[in-house]
């Protein structure tokens, strides 16, 4: 009895073409497909014997637009991973920046800064001020600041507070900057001296304490400082974007890229969604500002001789 049904398994085997020389036709039968952080699998089944196959499916990955307003944000999953957006690629990723400005870079009003050097993956020190003017405080950190030598890239940002200053203009060229002076600071300057010159002497300080560092001049949105004061021009008849075009070309005649961001980023009357108080940024405003400003900084080398 034992040998009969010995035989009729081997015959049952035999005409089911199974055993370990079974030719086996695989076919999907189902399937988990993977996620981005879980892997999937994939079943068959062979339709000779039924035997079970698993392939496991590597998990796909996060992806991200590096240039959307939400860099950070899977495209896939929607889940917000900090620092994604910065390509370790890039001679920017863990460069140290020294980010050198106005309220608009400071770390109270500020919205740029941070989701800048999430795009970048460059390390930030903040030196932002409100109220601070080319002739005065950005002068005084530019001649003063001991972070200078520490930075790879220093971004310095000013010109609106100028503006409303009536500061005098001047022409690129111009070397003498306006006076300012206080009971524990003055900037050598003159009544007589101009915008451009204050340009001038903070470009030459930054260039002369921090040689090791690539230096980038980024423009102001052009803005008036309340719903009431709507203008697009000072006490002197001057419009802001003239102060703008003053600095860049003082910025370019001694070797200084420039990022025209306050030009580009379309923050202005026509975005009011932008800015908060006809100057200061949204948090969608600053990052429309750090999008514009690292569409053209991506493409500006760090100094072969910087630090480290």
């Amino acid at each position: 009895m034992k040998l009969l049904y010995i035989l009729f398994l081997c015959l049952s085997l035999l005409l089911s073409g199974c055993g370990k020389d079974c030719d086996h036709q695989f076919v999907h039968t189902s399937s988990k497909e993977p996620s981005c952080v879980l892997p999937g699998i994939l079943e068959e089944t062979c339709t000779l014997c039924k035997t079970l196959r698993e392939t496991v499916i590597p998990e796909t990955g996060h992806s991200f637009a590096l240039y959307s307003a939400e860099p950070c944000v899977c495209t896939r999953c929607g889940e917000y991973v900090e620092g994604a957006a910065a390509d370790p690629s890039h001679p920017w990723y863990g460069k140290t920046w020294l980010a050198l400005g106005t309220s608009l870079t400071s770390p109270e009003f500020g919205r740029y800064v941070e989701p800048l050097a999430e795009r970048s993956g460059l390390i930030p020190s903040n030196l932002g001020i409100p109220g601070a003017c080319a002739h005065d405080l950005i002068l005084h950190l530019a001649r003063t600041s001991g972070d200078l030598k520490k930075a790879h890239l220093i971004t310095v940002e000013f010109g609106v507070n100028d503006w409303n200053q009536n500061i005098p203009l001047g022409t690129p060229g111009d070397t003498v900057p306006y006076l300012y002076q206080t009971e524990d600071w003055h900037n050598d300057g003159s009544p007589r001296g101009t915008y451009a010159g204050s340009c001038y002497q903070v470009f030459h300080a930054l260039l002369e304490n921090a040689p090791g560092a690539r230096i980038v001049f980024l423009t102001d949105p052009a803005g008036t400082w309340e719903e009431s004061l709507r203008t697009d021009k000072n006490k002197l008849g001057l419009t802001q974007r003239q102060y703008a075009e003053t600095a860049m070309a003082a910025a370019q005649l001694m070797g200084i890229p420039v990022i025209d961001a306050g030009g580009t980023a379309q923050i202005g009357q026509e975005h009011p969604e932008y800015y908060t108080d006809h100057i200061h940024h949204t948090d969608l405003g600053g990052r429309q500002y750090a999008l514009t400003v690292w569409m053209e900084l991506k493409d500006i080398a760090p100094l072969l001789t910087g630090v480290g």
